[in-house]
């Protein structure tokens, strides 16, 4: 293990980097309220059909259609709640 970790230094150096910033984002994540951002992605869920919510995602929005609609079943999934909510937009944070 120790020979495969100085063999490979560089990408060790940058898993540890992203595992810190992993746990400083999640660490009270829920304590927090909602963002702009956060909202407004909230906000674009309120829609009748699958093809509807493309149809707001795509024309003239700067969030990006494939966070949307995984934002959509992830909502559909685990329900509005704001710790359940702040995790799809930490994951892709990081």
């Amino acid at each position: 293990m120790r020979k495969y970790i100085q063999d490979h230094q560089e990408e060790f150096l940058l898993l540890c980097i992203m595992l810190v910033g992993a746990i400083l984002r999640f660490y009270n994540s829920g304590d927090l309220s909602l963002t702009g951002d956060e909202v407004s992605s909230l906000l674009k869920l309120r829609v009748e059909d699958f093809s509807e919510l493309i149809g707001k995602s795509v024309s003239g929005d700067f969030h990006p259609a494939l966070f949307q609609t995984l934002l959509y079943y992830w909502v559909g999934l685990f329900g509005i709640s704001e710790g359940l909510i702040r995790i799809p937009f930490i994951v892709a944070g990081v």
